[in-house]
């Protein structure tokens, strides 16, 4: 905290950027750049391949969670768009992993159609999946064995064990392979959620995935029941209409406002974009730290300050996000 703290004082910057927010340094460096008027950012790999993500922190917060929905169901499906977009991901096929040939995986998974039974892919993230959700889709498979097939498709770096082994295929399996030819898909904490976004496919999220809240797919509640967990995966048998409708639409909503192309990805933003908005984000900055020398301390006064301050802020904001909407 200390060092942090002494940066700041002896950088005295204009904007700070951490490295994703949820990092201990991260907390401690955007708390401190909050008590201090400075706008901050964070950083981070994006939801898709060759994208990269700015997040507003503090002072941006309330703007931005209030018109995310606004923006989102605002969209009108461009089935150009998102046929251009679809196109860019699926041909390229990234590997940010080991993975198996494609034909390879096919020939796994044809062995496991041939009962013509539906098969529900759960697809592993980062940490080892909980027992508690193992022994569920155990258990589901048991009771639906005439009808579905589970398989569990750990994360590539997964090094934990399986009671349920039967269940489990192999780690570098190709994850292409997999969306192309299973039928329904589990997520808990994957980036290949948002590539499964551009199927037709059903998805069931097991997560706060900001996407549940846009009507893109299934969801089963934390502590959920097995009741409530069998019944959701038996409901999910296709994706509807409003599903597949909103999945355009959320997908343009990302490539439009949150992600930042690296490379030659189909987003309307580029990594200029977010150098100019950083910059723009300065002079915001520099007016609330300056009107707060001069007023003093005056609690009253610096929370009017910072309430304008706030009130500019989104208004350049505004401005930003609709020259880069018309400029698109």
């Amino acid at each position: 905290h200390m060092y942090y703290k002494n940066v700041l004082k002896e950088i005295d910057p204009d904007v700070v950027v951490v490295w994703t927010d949820n990092l201990p340094q991260s907390i401690i460096l955007r708390d401190l750049a909050e008590m201090n008027d400075i706008p901050s950012f964070s950083l981070e790999r994006g939801l898709l391949p060759k994208t990269m993500e700015l997040f507003f922190t503090n002072a941006f917060d309330d703007r931005v969670s209030s018109n995310t929905f606004h923006l989102m169901k605002s969209e009108i499906p461009d089935d150009k768009y998102f046929n251009e977009i679809k196109s860019y991901y699926t041909s390229l096929q990234f590997q940010n992993y080991k993975q198996s040939e494609y034909d390879k995986t096919l020939k796994v998974v044809s062995q496991l159609s041939k009962s013509k039974k539906s098969i529900v892919t759960f697809w592993g993230s980062r940490a080892s999946i909980e027992g508690d959700i193992e022994q569920q889709l155990s258990t589901f498979q048991d009771q639906n064995n005439s009808t579905h097939k589970v398989i569990v498709k750990p994360h590539p770096t997964d090094s934990g064990t399986y009671k349920y082994s039967d269940l489990v295929i192999d780690k570098h399996e190709n994850v292409y392979s997999l969306m192309d030819n299973t039928d329904v898909f589990i997520v808990k904490g994957t980036s290949l959620a948002f590539l499964m976004l551009m199927t037709d496919k059903p998805i069931i999220f097991m997560c706060n995935a900001i996407s549940k809240f846009f009507n893109v797919g299934y969801y089963i509640p934390p502590n959920s029941s097995y009741q409530e967990f069998e019944e959701i995966i038996l409901k999910a048998s296709k994706s509807t209409d409003e599903q597949l409708q909103n999945r355009k639409k959320y997908l343009q909503w990302l490539m439009k406002y949150r992600l930042y192309a690296i490379d030659d990805s189909p987003t309307a933003l580029k990594i200029s974009d977010m150098v100019t908005l950083l910059v723009n984000s300065t002079n915001t900055g520099r007016i609330l730290r300056a009107n707060k020398e001069i007023l003093g301390h005056n609690t009253e006064s610096i929370k009017h300050e910072n309430d304008a301050y706030k009130q500019k802020l989104n208004k350049e904001i505004a401005i930003y996000e609709h020259n880069t909407e018309v400029h698109n």
